[in-house]
């Protein structure tokens, strides 16, 4: 921790003191803010001055490893260079939470938590219920560790980092931050579009925490149609020639289901497996439950959008478990409304769905792939998000 008492509740923090004055206090006696048990002082050459606990127990200021302690005292002070009214490790009384960073902007109120370590979903549901019950705006900010790279705008994202998405109104594209205490980076992931349930593509941008101000934090920033475009066509390329190993059991499992209704990767049509923001309240891939959809298309006439949701409610995800986004859509509607605008399907009035051209198997895979060319190019000029 890098704050602590002392006996007269008087607070340190000791990565802001100079090391001839660290070692004047390191004949007093210094208490954890949170639990009150005794705390000594770690101020080594290769990392951050900071409190430590003298025996090992149950405290939630216990266990922080240095790159976490070097990311909160390097984001406080930016923030506190930008003459911010900001307090590190602050309690909140009113729900027993003690967040990274606090800071007021006029009446707005708003806490940053880094988050390097995995907690769980439990925990992390709780903390954001306390912030959301004080009017107390949250901002996660992920370790560096998390971000992993697949692309130059792709990210691989398990279940622990999508439950970090923001959305702070309707209008705001998704948005993941990511801070980097060694290089000194801060990351932000804008406007996610899952190419499968654990691979998305957006607007990656990575800048210098020294040359970032934190409204830039809220900026808008969205994914190059062309580049969503071309990655759908790479996605589509693998999944219509690459055999599935035997260890996703997932997906081995959807080919036998796809072959048992007569149905092959090569021959689904052009418009399965498009990317769409809300797939993170999905528990399998695209192509999967586009190719389910598809098939309650086929089969039924005067289908409507709540038989189809409710066809495939197995495989949905709760919008509680992300309660940093405030405004969810439905993933099969927001699917539905792209192949609308695309003119494969229509919606009528009472919310019934047909094919508009109905279905056809393609011939070839060379076909298939022609197709999804020519889908890739329209896709790049329907409007995927509200810009405002």
């Amino acid at each position: 921790m890098l704050k602590a008492i002392d006996e007269n509740e008087k607070s340190f923090i000791l990565a802001s003191f100079r090391r001839k004055e660290i070692e004047k206090l390191k004949g007093n006696q210094f208490y954890c803010p949170t639990c009150k048990e005794k705390v000594i002082i770690k101020a080594g050459t290769k990392m951050i001055a900071h409190f430590a606990h003298v025996k090992q127990h149950d405290c939630a200021q216990q266990g922080e490893g240095a790159y976490h302690e070097q990311g909160k005292w390097q984001l406080f002070s930016w923030l506190k260079k930008q003459d911010l009214e900001v307090k590190l490790e602050y309690y909140l009384s009113e729900i027993s939470q003690r967040p990274d960073i606090y800071l007021e902007i006029g009446k707005k109120k708003i806490v940053i938590e880094y988050q390097c370590a995995r907690i769980s979903e439990i925990e992390f549901l709780k903390r954001n219920e306390g912030y959301q019950q004080e009017n107390i705006t949250p901002i996660w900010i992920l370790g560096g560790n998390w971000c992993k790279r697949k692309n130059t705008n792709q990210l691989t994202l398990s279940s622990f980092e999508r439950m970090f998405i923001h959305q702070y109104d309707e209008n705001f594209p998704l948005t993941l931050y990511f801070y980097c205490s060694t290089s000194k980076t801060l990351i932000l992931f804008q406007d996610l579009h899952f190419l499968k349930q654990n691979l998305s593509i957006g607007n990656l941008h990575i800048q210098s925490l020294a040359r970032c101000k934190f409204m830039q934090l809220f900026e808008k920033n969205y994914i190059n149609k062309n580049d969503l475009a071309n990655s759908f066509l790479k996605e589509k390329w693998k999944f219509r020639n690459q055999p599935v190993p035997a260890f996703q059991k997932k997906e081995v499992a959807f080919r036998k289901w796809l072959y048992s209704k007569e149905l092959h990767p090569c021959n689904l049509p052009e418009w399965i497996g498009m990317p769409v923001t809300h797939q993170f309240l999905i528990n399998i891939n695209p192509h999967q439950w586009q190719s389910y959809l598809l098939f309650e298309l086929i089969h039924q006439r005067g289908v409507t959008i709540s038989q189809l949701v409710g066809k495939l409610s197995s495989h949905f995800l709760s919008p509680l478990n992300f309660p940093l986004i405030k405004s969810t859509k439905n993933p099969i509607e927001e699917y539905l409304n792209i192949l609308e605008k695309l003119a494969i399907v229509e919606i009528t009035g009472l919310g019934e769905i047909r094919l508009k051209d109905g279905f056809r198997k393609f011939k070839s895979v060379n076909e298939a792939i022609l197709a999804d060319e020519n889908l890739a190019n329209k896709i790049k000029g329907i409007r995927v998000h509200e810009e405002v």
